[in-house]
């Protein structure tokens, strides 16, 4: 019933052929099994390749380039300035420098011209320990996923195997890289960030631009809120109550209606009005009577002598900002709301009027209608007002606030719930009610006032409300709302979020991942709201990502006998081989000269007749002639050879068990290049051999797959290739032709737990920063880098398991951007570069004295 997957069969990786999709039989680009050719430094003949003096030396120009010729000016961690055009750059973690961003690339997208981008690219290396790739070589030919060798292709293996053995048996005594390095203490590469700017709106007044004090010097608050309305400004009064007649209204001041009538008890109860002015236009004068015509006769029917109407108790134009702001806490203090609706004031006359149930949703279109309604009184209904009610025949509809909902709303759903907890039946969280809030505002475009209009009216939902301020944009007046409230740390939860599309508002918050913003627990905290709708966060881990090239690992493996008998004998055999082909030597160079030196060596002891003397001075001559015989000196080097010769045979295996079995510990890295490779592939490009070490990440992206190991009784999870789904190899063959902004396939290589994750994401991002934790796992944030403001933009967010949080270190204070970026100038495509290779110095140009902007 089951079958095992290629290489993996000793781990129990197991498919299910019905649950498999039907187009994974019919593509063989791709899959687990499925080699990707790679040229490797065969690109450097390449037209399109250049060369430079860093690493990587050679390289592809980006297609495209940022246009215009304003000089920018950054300023490092480290406090050292550069000046320079806009162009793609990231932190080096070795000297905390900008550097020009490469990517390296699968050969697919670097050959092809099609996939715009703004960095450059280079393509794959093999960085395997040099002594695997030697061992390796005489298999090169041959795919690692063929079924069956030809006989050319053996005899092929046979001819390159005894070079690939000598230069193994005679380069693997000299010291090597094999084990890697150990960097940083056996912790990621760092980020050196550091944001050197201001924020718009800080959580601590010292961290404002300007000190802000009361004359007798006591600290202001640096968000500051408004003060609550406890009564209307103005009223609208009916004279005589007991009077039918319609029209003896009078506005008045409630300060000086409480001071003549000496009143300690507060204003008259009164009835807020509300309407919708697309219906009644407040420049009409005619639409503005009949609305305070019909509002006297809402008010005489609730036994009130006052009521508030917008079009009359808002009448001072200085005033109106804040009347418009705080009519929430109008609408808190009245008896009773009553509506009004009628037809819109485009409708043409010559077709028949709308109907009372039409006329109330186009009013529950407009914004500030939908707290008007939640703030009315609790559990006291909403009657519903046309013109036609101001005749006695015609009666107005009566509507409990539950009932509005399903009536009027296309949220139905969503505003049902708001409801429910201001009528006291369902309590929300106050995380719960900001989220549903917003979400409800959101889907209401009428009436807007201010850029921060639906923020705004959120204000009007919760305890604390920060002043306006007219510069404000929508998220900015949003994030100060929540940094003013206690809304359960929703800008930090916000930030982990992954949206669905790349085009999503930022007050959607639908998460790619299906979680809910309270199933995220956020470890950073927002240190304020910085200018251009971007968030300073202090507190997050952070890892830098290396897109140049692969790198040598450093690992550690467990000891044991067969490891060092291999060390042993592969060691010795090259030393061996080494002091016996030069003991060859010598001997051929001695076999001419060896009487010569032996009588060179024993003339002092010639000069003596003395019989017995004669003898000790012949033994000498032996001993000497013993020891420099061409034919002693060769029967020892063709031994050292001998010993050596059985390795010849055995080295290219032997060096497997060498360096291979399992890891117990490996050097983390971020690796990441553009585009897909199957995880063996990649595996051997890093470590030189396919032992199944790496392993896809099951639940690391969106893009991530994984499957049931039906082999156990409790089915376990085992994490399969992307691309063999359908909709995986589809985005994977889109983005080898996709244009600037459009998103991309990336692939993250962590070797700290040894997994894989395939990503998209309109730009490589530099680093990855944990700013939560949500189901188990940690949200890493993947930012792009604006150097010229110092921002970093949100490109995509990882799942990463929480081992990888001890070894990251705290990123200074940083400014993150949640939308695309869109300032700047805009790319367009490059210069045509000189036929053959460009050669540059790779030193930057010297700096310009001009300054556009500055950090």
């Amino acid at each position: 019933m089951f079958r095992r997957r290629g290489d993996d069969a000793e781990k129990g990786t197991f498919i299910n052929p019905a649950e498999r999709p039907e187009s994974d039989e019919n593509h063989e680009s791709y899959g687990p099994k499925r080699e990707i050719p790679l040229k490797g430094y065969l690109h450097i003949f390449s037209s399109q390749s250049s060369i430079q003096f860093k690493h990587p030396h050679f390289y592809k120009p980006s297609q495209w380039v940022y246009g215009g010729a304003t000089t920018y000016r950054n300023k490092d961690s480290m406090l050292r300035y550069r000046e320079g055009k806009l162009d793609d750059r990231y932190i080096s973690p070795f000297n905390g420098r900008t550097e020009k961003l490469t990517v390296q690339a699968v050969d697919t997208i670097y050959d092809d011209s099609s996939s715009h981008a703004t960095w450059n690219r280079t393509f794959v290396r093999n960085i395997s320990p040099f002594h695997l790739r030697i061992a390796n070589w005489p298999a090169s030919h041959i795919p690692y996923d063929a079924e069956k060798v030809t006989k050319t292709q053996l005899a092929l293996l046979c001819l390159k195997y005894l070079p690939a053995a000598m230069a193994l048996v005679l380069v693997i005594g000299f010291p090597g890289n094999v084990e890697g390095e150990v960097r940083n203490g056996g912790r990621y590469d760092c980020f050196p960030y550091k944001f050197h700017g201001y924020s718009k709106v800080a959580r601590n007044m010292l961290e404002e631009k300007a000190a802000k004090k009361h004359t007798d010097h006591a600290p202001q608050k640096t968000n500051p809120v408004s003060n609550r309305l406890l009564h209307p400004r103005y009223l609208c009064v009916i004279r005589d109550l007991a009077s039918p007649t319609l029209g003896e209204v009078d506005r008045v001041s409630v300060d000086d209606w409480i001071a003549e009538n000496q009143s300690n008890k507060g204003p008259l109860p009164y009835l807020f009005i509300s309407y919708f002015t697309g219906q009644f236009p407040s420049e009409s004068q005619s639409h503005c009577q009949l609305l305070i015509d019909i509002a006297e006769k809402a008010a005489r029917a609730e036994g009130l002598s006052a009521f508030w109407i917008g079009c009359s108790c808002m009448p001072d134009s200085d005033q109106l900002q804040d009347d418009i702001f705080r009519l929430s806490d109008v609408i808190r203090g009245a008896k009773a709301v009553a509506i009004i609706v009628g037809p819109h004031a485009d409708h043409d006359p010559r077709m028949p009027l709308p109907t009372r149930d039409i006329m109330l949703r186009q009013w529950g279109e407009r914004l500030w209608t939908f707290p008007e309604v939640l703030l009315s009184p609790a559990r006291k209904p909403i009657v519903v007002y046309t013109a036609d009610d101001l005749d006695d025949h015609s009666s107005p509809l009566i509507l409990e606030k539950n009932q509005l909902a399903p009536l009027v709303w296309k949220d139905q759903n969503a505003s049902r719930q708001l409801i429910d907890h201001y009528e006291g039946n369902l309590i929300l969280s106050r995380l719960e009610l900001v989220t549903l809030g917003l979400q409800c505002l959101y889907s209401r475009q009428h009436g807007k006032y201010m850029q921060g209009d639906h923020s705004y009216a959120l204000m009007g939902l919760l305890r604390v409300r920060p002043e306006v301020d007219q510069t404000d944009s929508d998220f900015q007046a949003f994030a100060r709302l929540s940094l003013a409230n206690d809304s359960d740390l929703l800008l930090e939860r916000l930030a982990c979020i992954l949206p669905k599309n790349p085009t999503q508002a930022w007050h959607n918050m639908d998460d790619a991942y299906e979680v809910n913003l309270w199933d995220i627990y956020p470890t950073c905290q927002i240190a304020g709201i910085g200018e251009d709708n971007t968030i300073i966060v202090d507190g997050a881990r952070g890892a830098n990502v290396r897109w140049k090239s692969f790198a040598s690992v450093n690992v550690r493996r467990r000891w044991s006998w067969t490891r060092l008998l291999v060390r042993l004998m592969l060691h010795t055999a090259s030393l061996a081989v080494l002091i016996g082909g030069v003991m060859l030597w010598i001997a051929h160079r001695l076999k001419k000269d060896e009487h010569w030196i032996a009588d060179h060596y024993t003339i002092p002891w010639g000069v003596t007749t003395d019989s017995r003397e004669r003898r000790t001075f012949e033994l000498v001559q032996y001993i000497v002639r013993l020891i420099i015989d061409d034919r002693v000196i060769k029967g020892w080097g063709i031994v050292f050879v001998l010993y050596s010769v059985p390795m010849l045979f055995v080295a290219p295996k032997l060096i497997h068990t060498l360096y291979g079995g399992k890891l117990w510990n490996t050097q983390p890295w971020l690796f990441g290049f553009e585009g897909y490779l199957p995880i063996d592939q990649i595996e051997f490009l890093i470590f030189g051999d396919r032992k199944g070490r790496l392993r896809w990440h099951p639940f690391g992206s969106p893009l991530s797959r994984h499957e049931v190991d039906d082999e156990y009784e409790d089915g376990h999870c085992i994490a399969v290739d992307p691309t063999t789904h359908a909709d995986v190899r589809d985005l994977v063959e889109r983005a080898q032709k996709s244009q600037l902004g459009e998103q991309k396939i990336f692939t993250l290589v962590d070797t700290n737990t040894m997994t894989v994750t395939l990503f998209e994401a309109a730009r490589p991002p530099i680093c990855f920063l944990l700013l939560g934790s949500e189901g188990g796992m940690q949200r890493a944030v993947g930012c792009s880098y604006d150097w010229t403001s110092g921002t970093l933009y949100r490109e995509t967010v990882l799942r990463m398991e929480t081992s990888c949080k001890d070894k990251m270190d705290l990123v200074s204070r940083a400014r993150i951007s949640l939308e695309k970026k869109t300032k700047g100038p805009k790319p367009s495509p490059a210069p045509p570069k000189p036929k053959g290779i460009r050669r540059r110095s790779g030193k930057p140009s010297p700096p310009s004295l001009s300054m556009a902007r500055t950090l």
